[in-house]
């Protein structure tokens, strides 16, 4: 037999590590709750839209920049960012602010640039522009958020449902133990780690780690099924053969991991910044999936399996032992 998995054995140091964790999560989650983020932090924006007359114009852009940078300043405001872009027929520049910084400045600092660029004798005269200033709310990806937790959430009842039936009662049970296991301990290290994550992110993180542990569950309980069928695994006590199974199945789920990973790692690097904050995050529930798959769901199992064939057993003497006395 193979001797590299002992994770039968070895479930009090699987249950020490995981009680841990959730539990240092639980506490830090009730005194600081998750480090949320927003796709779009509040601020306060002031545009100045031109035309193409601005773009051609010898050095006019320039001038307009430092207008309005000099108006900014004598009214005490700070640029966060500048921004330019090319608009049809011309152009728009953009500066942004804190959420904080003062209304009254910005209306101050809008009327005088207004007014420089409307001034008959200036070098905007023949120029159609216009300066405007609004403010943007706090946004984040909240409502895809909830939704993509509620649609995992559902498949996952799903996975459950066809472990129960296809491989039995003992292996979707202990689906469901990997299931609310894992997206437990995913949320738990989000909450020790203090990584950023948007508005009910942490319930579809949680959620994407329960269908990472269920899709590596399920590749264990094939195995296991076809295993279970070997001649070889007859002479095996319960936690032997599931250990035995369990390394016949690490390629396989090593395979899937590494697939997962890799998928997040290049989506979160090739992605914009908002939504890299959600794919890198993601490789932590295939992480913990992984951990669980292979250590805790087979130590769960075995011990499940071993009770549920000592209760057989106990029946089969005792109802034999009956048969006999009533003969």
């Amino acid at each position: 037999m193979n001797k590299r998995f002992h994770s039968v054995k070895l479930m009090p140091v699987w249950l020490a590590i995981s009680s841990a964790v959730i539990i240092a999560g639980i506490i830090l989650y009730c005194l600081f709750g998750f480090n949320m983020q927003t796709e779009f932090p509040a601020a306060k924006r002031f545009e100045v839209t031109y035309d193409t007359v601005i773009t051609i114009g010898e050095n006019t852009e320039e001038e307009l920049q430092k207008l309005c940078e000099d108006t900014f300043a004598q009214n005490g405001l700070t640029v966060k960012q500048k921004q330019k872009y090319e608009v049809t027929g011309g152009g728009v520049l953009e500066y942004t602010f804190e959420a904080s910084a003062s209304d009254e400045a910005l209306a101050k600092a809008e009327e005088a640039v207004a007014a420089a660029l409307n001034a008959q004798e200036g070098i905007y005269a023949d120029a159609d522009t216009f300066v405007t200033v609004h403010k943007t709310e706090n946004r984040a990806f909240t409502e895809a958020n909830w939704r993509g937790a509620i649609a995992v959430a559902v498949g996952c009842v799903v996975a459950l449902v066809y472990l129960g039936v296809r491989f039995g009662v003992v292996n979707g049970v202990t689906g469901l133990i990997a299931c609310l296991h894992d997206a437990l301990f995913t949320l738990s290290l989000f909450a020790i780690c203090r990584i950023p994550v948007y508005a009910y992110a942490p319930l579809l993180f949680g959620a994407i780690a329960a269908a990472v542990s269920l899709i590596l569950w399920t590749v264990q309980s094939m195995k296991m099924r076809e295993n279970f069928k070997d001649p070889s695994y007859a002479g095996m006590t319960v936690a032997e053969a599931v250990e035995e199974s369990s390394a016949s199945a690490l390629k396989i789920i090593l395979g899937i991991v590494c697939a997962l990973a890799v998928s997040f790692a290049l989506f979160g690097a090739l992605a914009t910044a908002g939504v890299r904050l959600f794919f890198l995050p993601a490789l932590i529930p295939v992480a913990v999936g992984a951990y669980s798959s292979l250590a805790l769901a087979p130590a769960v199992h075995g011990h499940m399996k071993k009770s549920v064939a000592a209760t057989a057993k106990k029946k089969r003497y005792e109802g034999a032992k009956k048969k006999a006395e009533e003969l």
